[in-house]
C-alpha cells in the first residue's frame, strides 16, 4: 500500500513555484542572499520538504519490505529474519544486521553532509537498534538490506523512514516507529549588509551544492521515534548546532520527523487492512472448494 506527502506538507502556505535564477545570476549571489523571493532553487520555502512517498511492498523471500521516494532520491528496503543467529554470544537479545548499498546502476552518494555510506550505516544501525524490541528476538538476527537506487541528497533520511517501515511490515517488534529528516543552517549577508542565518530542510545535492560554502555551514541527519519523542540517531557537523539555530534546526526536523510517522502509521494501516481482506477470501475459497469436493 501506498501513501504520499506532498512538498507542502510541512508548510503552512505554498505559492506558485518560481523559475530558477539563471547560471551567471547565482554565481554572483553566491554567499551573499541564497533566496530568490524568499524561495529556493526549485521553488520550495526554506521550510519545506521535497514530495515524499511512502509504500509497502510484497518480495517473496522477505520478511517485509518498503520503497521510499523523496524527490529524486530513491531508497528500497528488504528484512530478511528474525532467524536463528548460529552464534552463541548471542544469548538474550537479537542482533540487527545492516547491508546499506547502491543499487547497481547507482553512479556515486550525492554529498549532503551526511558523509561516507559506511558511516550512513552505522547511523541506520544505530538508530533501528534503539527502536527494535531485541530482547524479543533472542540468538536471532534480523537483516536490513537497504538499496538507494537514487540519490539527490537525503538518502540517509529516507533510508532511516523506509527501514522502520519495512521492520513493520515484517511484523518485527518495535518500541516505536522510526522516520528521518536533515536541515541545514548557514549565514548570509542581506542587502544592507547585515549578517543572517537561513535555515533550510532537506536540501537535494544541487542545493548542498551551492550552499556549502556558506559561512557557518552546519547540517543535521537525524533519526526520530515520534511515538516515543524520542532522538535514535543523530549526525551534526558546523558551528551553528550550539545557538538558536541550531534549536531551530531540531525542531524543525523533530516535527518533519512526527509528519512522515503519522503518514507512515497511515500506510501501515492500510496494507494491514488489504492483507485481512485477502485472508478472508483465500479462507472463503478455500471453504468453497472444501465444500464442492464434498458434495456429491
Amino acid at each position: 500500500m501506498s501513501s504520499g506527502l506532498d512538498a507542502t506538507s510541512f508548510s503552512p502556505s505554498c505559492g506558485s513555484s518560481l523559475s530558477l535564477l539563471p547560471p551567471q545570476e547565482r554565481r554572483k549571489r553566491k554567499g551573499t542572499q541564497p533566496f530568490l523571493q524568499g524561495r529556493r532553487r526549485d521553488g520550495r520555502l526554506p521550510e519545506e520538504v521535497r514530495p515524499m512517498h511512502v509504500q509497502t511492498l510484497s518480495l517473496g523471500s522477505a520478511s517485509g519490505s518498503a520503497f521510499v521516494s523523496l524527490g529524486n532520491t530513491k531508497v528500497y528496503c528488504a528484512i530478511f529474519g528474525p532467524r536463528s543467529a548460529g552464534r552463541s554470544d548471542l544469548q538474550d537479545r537479537g542482533f540487527i544486521k545492516v547491508d546499506y548499498r547502491g543499487s547497481p546502476f547507482f553512479n556515486k552518494k550525492a554529498e549532503d553532509g551526511s558523509g561516507s555510506t559506511e558511516q550512513s550505516a552505522m547511523l541506520l544501525h544505530q538508530a533501528l537498534d534503539s527502536a527494535v524490541q531485541l530482547q524479543r528476538y533472542p540468538k536471532s538476527i534480523i537483516e536490513v538490506c537497504v538499496m538507494v537506487l537514487e540519490d539527490d541528497g537525503g538518502a540517509l533520511p529516507a533510508a532511516i523512514t523506509c527501514a522502520g517501515l519495512a521492520l513493520a511490515d515484517a511484523g518485527v517488534e518495535l518500541y516505536d516507529l522510526v522516520t528521518g529528516a536533515s536541515a541545514y543552517a548557514f549565514s548570509y549577508k542581506d542587502e544592507s549588509g547585515a549578517t543572517r542565518q537561513a535555515i533550510c530542510l532537506d536540501l537535494d545535492a544541487s542545493e548542498y551544492a551551492a550552499y556549502k560554502d556558506y559561512p557557518d555551514f552546519t547540517a543535521i541527519h537525524f533519526g526520530f521515534c515520534p511515538a516515543l519523542s524520542s532522538i535514535c540517531c543523530l549526525q551534526c557537523r558546523g558551528p551553528l548546532i550550539g545557538g538558536t539555530s541550531g534549536e531551530q534546526l531540531f525542531s524543525l526536523c523533530e516535527a518533519v520527523c512526527t509528519a512522515i510517522g503519522m503518514e507512515v502509521r497511515r500506510c501501515l494501516q492500510s496494507a494491514f487492512a488489504i492483507k485481512e481482506q485477502k485472508t478472508i477470501l483465500d479462507v472463503s475459497q478455500k471453504r468453497a472448494t472444501a465444500e464442492g469436493s464434498a458434495s456429491p
